[in-house]
Order: structure tokens, then sequence, then C-alpha cells
């Protein structure tokens, strides 16, 4: 049982490392329930095929990705190193589990904010919260008077961050990676409830099942609070900035979104508020880029051509490779008129990928405005064999078929 059971896991662990919480998880609440087992030998029997199972999960997983494929070589493009990683998590899957208990929507982000940890104690809180875990780690596994539904819904707590908020150099934080996380813990005021119920009707029976139900009562009135911000999408960025300033993606998304309604003016402010209370330094590094992109995609919709070609021009010089940077920049000059620069930009474009959604077209409009029709015409076909239903192209094509029939006659 135990071989096949192995070999499965190390196949999931192939395609994804998430698999390996899955095993580690098994393996810690087996021990935990273990002592609840009525035969000791049977306890005794069990414990060496898990943990061998587990061991051999992982010799097959590296065996067949091989040491150098290890994700642990992305941290060279992260701000922090695994031990900084290691530290900061302690305080965000701290603060991630007070959320059960307070989840009010000040507290809430899409994309929250948590200043790195330098060092055990830079920020204070973070020596507090590696206490704080490891006591109520231990204290469950040690405790014999132990709530067995709350120790177990802490081991599935702490147990399914293994990976994402462990080693592995993902983001610092992402709220969705709490949902697998508290499954367990919604269970524990609802059998609380039904246990108190269910007891004699005693004073402490009904004081019990007022506090569960006022606890019950604040959480569900703060999703009900969230739900209404975060089913506006202007409304919900404002609250991510508002929540969370020093995070930079509320600013690209809300910027982006203004600018697909037309609203350049209000997208610059929330530009210029971004490019000042963002914390680049330890982010993403096209973050700042995105936003550069913003800003000059503003100012040109304002008018200033001059400006927001220089702004793309400075994301360039930040990320010279970003074929959505040199898009945007050709599309600029095209609209400034400055026809033999945009050429030139799209042409290097199309040479790094040339099927670059909408760079061929645009190509071909600037060959068209040239005169150059049959080399418009080359492209306005690459156009329409990767994208049939583009109606510029299609536009384009029967243009460029008449102008070259009076030419030719």
């Amino acid at each position: 049982m135990w071989l096949p059971l192995a070999l499965s896991l190390a196949a999931a662990a192939l395609s994804k490392e998430n698999a390996l919480q899955f095993t580690a998880t098994s393996l810690l609440l087996y021990l935990y329930f273990l002592p609840l087992h009525p035969n000791a030998k049977a306890r005794k029997e069990i414990i060496w095929p898990l943990l061998g199972t587990g061991l051999l999960m992982v010799i097959i997983m590296f065996a067949a990705r091989g040491l150098d494929s290890s994700p642990l070589s992305a941290y060279s493009i992260r701000p922090f190193n695994l031990t900084e990683r290691l530290l900061t998590e302690s305080r965000v899957v701290l603060h991630q589990l007070s959320l059960f208990i307070f989840p009010w929507p000040a507290r809430l982000a899409l994309t929250p904010y948590y200043d790195l940890s330098r060092s055990l104690f830079i920020p204070s809180t973070t020596f507090l919260s590696l206490i704080f875990i490891a006591a109520a780690v231990t204290g469950t596994f040690l405790s014999k008077k132990r709530p067995i539904l709350l120790g177990a819904a802490l081991i599935w707590f702490f147990s399914n961050h293994l990976i994402e908020s462990t080693i592995i150099p993902l983001d610092i934080a992402f709220p969705h990676r709490t949902y697998l996380p508290s499954a367990l813990i919604f269970l524990v005021p609802l059998v609380a409830i039904g246990s108190t119920i269910s007891r004699k009707q005693s004073d402490r029976a009904y004081i019990g099942t007022c506090v569960i139900f006022l606890i019950i009562s604040l959480m569900a009135f703060g999703t009900y609070q969230h739900a209404k911000t975060w089913g506006n999408e202007k409304k919900f960025w404002l609250h991510n900035i508002s929540v969370a300033p020093k995070s930079t993606l509320p600013y690209i998304s809300l910027s982006g979104y203004l600018l697909e309604n037309k609203q350049s003016e209000f997208s610059l402010r929330v530009i210029e508020k971004g490019l000042a209370s963002g914390d680049f330094d330890n982010d993403r590094p096209e973050r700042k880029g995105n936003l550069l992109v913003n800003k000059g995609i503003a100012l040109s919709n304002l008018g200033h051509f001059t400006e927001g070609i220089h702004w793309i021009k400075e994301a360039l010089k930040l990320h010279p490779g970003n074929l959505q940077y040199q898009y945007n920049l050709a599309v600029l000059l095209k609209q400034s008129y400055r026809w033999d620069e945009a050429e030139k930009v799209f042409q290097g474009l199309l040479q790094s990928d040339s099927t670059y959604p909408d760079a061929n077209i645009q190509l071909a409009l600037i060959y068209e405005h040239k005169g150059h029709y049959q080399e418009a015409l080359i492209l306005t076909k690459r156009e329409l064999s990767l994208f049939p239903g583009n109606k510029t192209a299609l536009s384009l094509y029967r243009r460029l078929l008449l102008k070259l029939s009076i030419t030719e006659q």
C-alpha cells in the first residue's frame, strides 16, 4: 500500500510542489491522532511507513527533476532571501490566522503589504510571531487536555502553508493561500455551537452560545461589508490602496481601469501617488515599469505626447526586452506622427515576436501612410491569418487591394 502511495504522490509533486503539502499534512495529522489509537503496537507500526513514504516521495521528486531545477533558484530575482522570507512569513501567517477572529474590512486587502523581517527583532513582532507559532504547535501535540478539533484545525492551517508560505520564493502574501488552510478553522465554532446547545441548558451553556453567536455575527458582518466593496472595481482598488498604501499592484490596476474608462486625469493622480508611496524596492521588478507605462499613456491621452513617450522610454530602460512596453511606445510614436521612429520600434518588436497581437497591422498602417502598399499587404495578410476577425485588418486589406489595382493601372 505504501509504495503505490509514495509513487503517486511523487508523480503529483513532479507537476507541482504543492503536492508535498498533502503528504506533510497527512503525516502530521496521523501523528496528532496516534495517541487516540487503542492499539499501542499498531501505533508504532504506522509511524515508520508514513515517514518512509514521505522520504521516498521527496527522493523520487528530486531525482526526476534534478537539483538544478530547484525552485529556490528564483530567489535571485526577488528582493528578499530565504531567511528574510521565512521570518516574514511567520508574521504573515499569524496575521492571516487573526483575520478569522477579527475580519474587519480595514484589515483586509487583496494585495496586503508587509515590511520584510530583516532579522529576528526587526521588526520586533517577528520574534513574537515565531514564539506564538512554536508554542501553538508544540502545545497542540503535547497538551493532554487538548481540544481535539481545535488542535487538528491548527495543524491543518499551518501545514497547508508549508510550501507557499515557506521556502518557495513566491510573493510574500496573497489571500488565496488561506482558502484551503482555513477549511477546518470554520468548523471549530460550528462544532462548539452544536456541542454547547446539546448540553444541559445551564447558564454557562447559554453564555457560551451567545459568545460564539456574537463571533460568527461579526465575521458575517465583516464579510458582507467587504463584499460590497469588492463588487465595484473602482471602489475595490481604492480600498486596497487605503489599507495597503505601500503595495504597488492596486495603483497599477486602478490607473489601468481609469484609463480604460477615459478618466486620464484621475488615473494620472493615482499614478503619481503610487510612484510616491509604493514600495518598489521590495516588489516585483516589473511593477514600477508598468506604472510608468500607464503614466505615459495617461499623459498622451491628455495631449502631452512628448512627456508620455518619455515615461515609456524610462520604463524600457528598466526592462529593455519587455514587448508590451515596446508596443505601447510604438503606438504613441505613431499617434504623434513620428512615423520613422514608430516603424523602427514595431520592426524590432516583430523581430522578437512576429505574432504579437496588433503589431503587424499597426506597422502595415505605417507602410500604407508611406505608400509602401505591397509591404503593408504582406503584414495585413499575416495579421488576418493570426486574427481572422480583425475588422481593422479586413478593412485595410480591401483598401490596399484597391490602391494596388489603381497603381497597376
